[in-house]
């Protein structure tokens, strides 16, 4: 292999990942994915490359700091778990290249310029979050008689909480559906949240896509079948609707990571993140939970059936 960043036997690349330690902190496999997909790419941990993984614990303001001290350590390149996480290391190792394996909208977010063409020193993997937002709102409408009202579950300690609740406004203006925000600080605030949505009358609930909410996922099942509310969110792998959340529409966060040993490898090469476009994600999954619609009285039409890639029963 050849490449000034690869003058450095072996190189260094640095890792921020959104779990809070080591053990409990990739229940998905993703940080298994990355270093297979590295792995293929004759990236083999300990021989070719070696990975200096830190845990952010969805914390800005440690993202930060561990990025620093990546850098400090002379790491080629930072891969970023989230894309509030890439915006912290950007910030704190200014001319670093960094790699994001999960941005939401990479562009409003002001990660890069373009799609095609991202200037500056960050690159990596969109999820296309707002065109998934009104397809994960369809499919509730396909689902819920009669929708009329959608809570939308928030966290606000998540840096995209706002623009999540824009995305869905809008979403939920072009379907004739009307929207409850609740915003919640952190898992104390979930039962409240849960109450406050069947006081309000809410039809069905949907769950913004963020990390707390991923590992939280189990929980916020139980408590969406509790409250009686149809809910879907867009977790990777159908992670939610496999915990007993009715449905799960999104992109695969663990494969988003493997994608992104590709850009490692080619950084590594000398490419810069400037000339390397966001790649959009290639594969949806679609998770129904014929189990927990059951229990809510729902009746799956037999089209979501066909085009569902796996029907829990």
């Amino acid at each position: 292999m050849t490449g000034q960043a690869l003058a450095q036997r072996p190189p260094r690349v640095g890792v921020l990942y959104p779990g809070p330690e080591e053990g409990s902190a990739d229940p998905a496999g993703a940080l298994g994915q990355l270093r297979a997909g590295l792995r293929e790419r004759g990236l083999e941990e300990g021989m070719t490359i070696e990975l200096l993984v830190r845990f952010e614990a969805l914390q800005p303001a440690r993202a930060a700091e561990l990025s620093a001290e990546l850098q400090r350590a002379g790491v080629a390149l930072i891969v970023a778990g989230t894309g509030p996480a890439a915006a912290s290391a950007r910030r704190a190792a200014p001319g670093l290249p960094i790699v994001f394996a999960v941005s939401a909208d990479p562009v409003a977010d002001g990660l890069v310029a373009s799609l095609a063409q991202p200037g500056g020193n960050v690159t990596g993997l969109s999820i296309m979050n707002p065109e998934l937002t009104a397809r994960r709102l369809q499919l509730l409408t396909d689902i819920v008689p009669g929708l009329q009202r959608v809570a939308l579950l928030l966290d606000g300690s998540f840096p995209r909480w706002r623009a999540e609740q824009q995305e869905h406004e809008a979403a939920a203006q072009r379907l004739g559906l009307q929207l409850l925000p609740l915003k919640v600080a952190g898992p104390a605030d979930f039962e409240a949240a849960f109450a406050t949505a069947r006081r309000e009358r809410a039809n069905a609930i949907v769950l913004m896509q963020c990390p707390l909410f991923n590992q939280e996922k189990d929980r916020l099942a139980a408590l969406a079948l509790q409250a009686r509310l149809p809910s879907v969110s867009g977790s990777g792998d159908g992670l939610y609707a496999r915990s007993g959340g009715v449905m799960n529409y999104g992109v695969s966060i663990p494969a988003n990571l493997r994608r992104a040993s590709e850009y490692v490898e080619r950084i590594l090469r000398g490419a810069k993140p400037s000339e390397l476009p966001v790649q959009q994600p290639t594969r949806f999954e679609f998770v129904i939970n014929r189990r927990s619609a059951d229990t809510l009285g729902l009746t799956v039409p037999q089209h979501l059936l066909l085009l569902a890639d796996a029907v829990l029963r």
